[in-house]
């Protein structure tokens, strides 16, 4: 990538008003002109191009001042193109002279690249004074490279690094969850199996209930021990239908689990193929992201979880238990 872009912003701390600044940049190994690059004189904002990384000078001028000031800036080579971020500020000394400081601020990220790298689009052709002098093919490529990692959801600027601890973040988070869904299907199971055990005890209780009612003689005992008859079969039928339901939520839990692991599988492919992806290499970055771009693009434990309650809260009759469905929630957190 040859072309370097730098986005700063003017300060006069003179006259706050004034917020326009001219900028000739000089080629520092060879002399050569690049351009002169303005301010906006709305918010003191400036685009600088260069052709390449390297030394250059600022002639640094403020509208209305008789003062020339020189700055030399070294531009850095990029492994990925980026936007640069730097300021520009003139104030006076004790003595009353006008200086000029300038401030690298490369390492800093911009709030909204993406913002930023639009803006240097649309002004591009604005603002090259020698467009001969820059490979604006290559940058054309850049702004469609892009697109590839902001339509799979990363940034624009992503490295090889980011997108690695992207998906390692995500195995780890997947082992996790396939971990915890497996105990939590099997706690879903076990209280099944133990609403069975109980509704069954419950019903040899019955038998001998409508057994004994059946050998009484007397009226008003009989009439009560068949409604405590009627009371337990209703407890019956309600320990039954809640184990059905828990089953039914072991088997959800059983299949997020199988789609985890089906997720696990492409998570460890797409760790394959980034570690068979060149290292700055921005291309073969993308085309690795594109083969892998559904993966990349879902935001997969949301959706999962939202799946899941969507589907527990939708079965009928937990809707009806409070306790269980409370017991659910403290599964699914």
């Amino acid at each position: 990538m040859q072309i370097a872009v730098i986005k700063g912003n003017f300060i006069n701390a003179i006259n706050a008003s004034n917020k326009i600044v001219a900028i000739q940049i000089v080629d520092f190994s060879t002399g050569a002109v690049v351009g002169t690059f303005n301010s906006k004189e709305s918010n003191g904002d400036y685009l600088i191009t260069f052709p390449k990384p390297g030394k250059y000078k600022y002639l640094i001028t403020v509208k209305g001042s008789e003062d020339t000031h020189v700055a030399t800036i070294d531009i850095p080579y990029q492994k990925d193109f980026k936007p640069l971020k730097q300021r520009i500020t003139v104030s006076r000394d004790d003595m009353g002279q006008e200086f000029v400081k300038v401030e690298n601020l490369f390492d800093e990220e911009f709030d909204d690249p993406i913002a930023v790298m639009a803006e240097i689009y649309k002004e591009m052709s604005e603002l090259l004074p020698n467009s001969d002098k820059y490979d604006l093919d290559s940058l054309d490529k850049v702004n469609k490279g892009n697109e590839v990692f902001t339509e799979a959801g990363l940034d624009a600027f992503v490295t090889k690094e980011d997108v690695e601890k992207v998906v390692a973040d995500e195995i780890k988070d997947l082992n996790n969850a396939i971990a915890e869904d497996e105990k939590n299907a099997a706690i879903a199971y076990n209280l099944a199996e133990e609403k069975n055990d109980s509704a069954n005890a419950l019903m040899v209780e019955i038998n001998k209930q409508i057994e004994l009612a059946e050998n009484t003689t007397d009226p008003t005992e009989k009439n009560r021990i068949l409604t405590d008859v009627y009371e337990d079969t209703k407890k019956v039928e309600q320990l039954n239908n809640d184990a059905k339901d828990l089953v039914a939520l072991g088997e959800i839990i059983d299949e997020s689990i199988k789609e985890k692991k089906d997720d696990l599988i492409a998570a460890d492919q797409v760790q394959k193929d980034l570690n068979n992806t060149p290292d700055g290499d921005k291309t073969a970055l993308g085309s690795t992201i594109t083969e892998n771009k559904n993966f990349c693009r879902k935001c997969k434990k949301t959706i999962r979880r939202m799946k899941m309650l969507w589907k527990i809260l939708s079965i009928p009759m937990l809707r009806r238990l409070t306790q269980l469905k409370k017991l659910i929630m403290i599964l699914l957190i």
